[in-house]
């Protein structure tokens, strides 16, 4: 049996006794969580398409987990612990937080429609072992892939100098002494290679671990030093633990495909401790931001919680606990057409051409309802109601298939990955698929604005490399 089977069963198990509470307890005030429970299993038995596959952090499998949080996990929290209101005026009644798990249930269905037609447009294939095996060794000429490695630390330093500045200013950033609002008070030229630079570092040392691969001196031990590189870039937006956790899941999950020895404890514990990590950086970035870098003390900002207590606020928040889309759902913002809102947040991250789009998309408009004011802009719309708002119920049919089929399509290019950088960048796109259920469309268009520049730039030269080589077949190069 093995380790994904395991975590399968287990997670069967908790939501068998989250259902059978729910339905036991009288004057449930969510009975709705039933239902999202039901469909979530009955979609997992019987599509091949929502199965559990290897390796154990692959995309599908991410995307699994966070469907379990949004469909079982915190429907069933919140009929035994009342909803946490966190920046909303109130709690929106029953019956809207009824709807707003049915909608994710919704949402949840034609996502796995929509990657059930392109598996069975692609043939089928197993759904439990990787289609990709590993290459062959090959020789290739190390020159290139350490020309790409230079290259893109390159572009990468320049972008970590126009973030932090100084080397000061790096180290007050690390030991949380400085307020981040001052990293983002620079130019608009000098912000834009601060946004799109870091990435390229962080994936200078992919190529790095790709270039042990191919000496054949890859090894878990030998993966330490070339992650803390892989990440440490990422972690200069703002303690953004997204950044951090997704590149750090990608890398094992690029490991257990390529047929080097994966060990499915070791993979599961880190796992567990990414989440212990991320829960950290959260409360550590919520204190920096708050204290401003330390100007203010945690008593003067309300800091001083209960960790307990805090831990489950924080899983509501960044899981989308139901009655936050259920505010949500309490009214629909006007649109001068139909897909304003979803078109609007699409474009908005996108430098200068998205200026206009700021203020009318989806997120803007949520964050007004919950404060007020334009001028507070830090809680994320759930997508499924961005789609609801902006196309009703076919909206939210379309948008989800299409990133189900989107999915099911990067999930089987990571399976067909013959280098370690293609799958690491297959199952970094993949684990941004799979947040769908709690992210919106700005935040979706951000992740591929910004941190997929590396990727698309890595399969330009990937193409015009085998073009090369097709032309001339006695030359060398990169083939991945």
């Amino acid at each position: 049996m093995t380790a994904t089977v395991v975590l399968a069963a287990l997670l069967s198990l908790v939501a068998l006794v989250a259902f059978v509470a729910i339905l036991v307890r009288p004057e449930t005030p969510y009975p709705a969580a039933a239902v999202s429970a039901v469909v979530y299993f009955v979609i997992l038995l019987v599509v091949p398409a929502a199965r559990p596959v290897t390796p154990l952090p692959a995309p599908r499998n991410v995307c699994l987990a966070v469907w379990f949080l949004v469909m079982v996990a915190l429907p069933a929290i919140i009929n035994v612990v009342p909803p946490w209101a966190g920046t909303l005026p109130d709690i929106p009644p029953h019956r809207t937080i009824n709807g707003a798990i049915l909608l994710n249930t919704i949402a949840y269905v034609a996502f796995f429609i929509g990657a059930s037609c392109v598996r069975s447009r692609a043939g089928g294939g197993s759904s439990g072992t990787p289609i990709g095996r590993p290459i062959r060794q090959r020789r290739h000429r190390q020159r290139s892939l350490e020309g790409l490695i230079t290259g893109f630390a390159a572009i990468g330093i320049i972008g970590v100098v126009a973030r932090v500045g100084t080397v000061g200013q790096a180290l007050a950033y690390f030991q949380g002494r400085i307020d981040v609002k001052q990293l983002e008070n620079v130019t608009a030229l000098r912000g834009l290679v601060a946004a799109i630079g870091p990435p390229f570092l962080s994936f200078a040392f992919v190529l790095l671990i790709e270039r042990l691969r191919r000496s054949g001196s890859l090894t878990l031990s030998r993966i330490g030093l070339p992650l803390v590189g892989v990440i440490a870039p990422l972690s200069l937006y703002s303690y953004n633990r997204t950044a951090v956790v997704v590149p750090v899941i990608a890398i094992f999950a690029a490991y257990g495909l390529l047929a080097l020895r994966s060990r499915k404890a070791l993979t599961i514990l880190v796992l567990v401790g990414l989440f212990v990590f991320a829960y950290q950086v959260g409360n550590v970035r919520r204190e920096i931001l708050a204290t401003e870098g330390g100007r203010y003390s945690r008593a003067q900002v309300g800091l001083d919680e209960d960790p307990a207590a805090s831990l489950l606020e924080t899983i509501q928040v960044y899981g989308q606990s139901p009655q936050f889309p259920a505010f949500a759902l309490e009214s629909t913002p006007p649109q001068d057409y139909p897909g304003q809102l979803l078109i609007s947040s699409a474009l908005s991250p996108i430098p200068a051409l998205g200026g206009p789009y700021r203020d009318s998309n989806g997120t803007a408009m949520y964050n007004r309802a919950i404060y007020g004011t334009p001028d507070v802009n830090d809680q994320v719309l759930p997508l499924a109601v961005e789609a609801w708002w902006s196309l009703g119920p076919p909206g939210v049919l379309l948008i989800f298939g299409m990133f189900g089929a989107l999915l099911e399509f990067v999930q089987r290019r990571f399976w067909r990955a013959t280098s370690f950088a293609g799958a690491y960048g297959s199952a970094v796109i993949g684990i941004w698929l799979a947040l769908t259920p709690i992210v919106s469309m700005l935040v979706i268009s951000q992740l591929f604005l910004y941190f997929a520049l590396p990727l698309l730039a890595f399969r330009l030269v990937q193409a015009s490399r085998s073009s090369g080589r097709d032309s001339n077949p006695s030359a060398g190069g990169l083939s991945v």
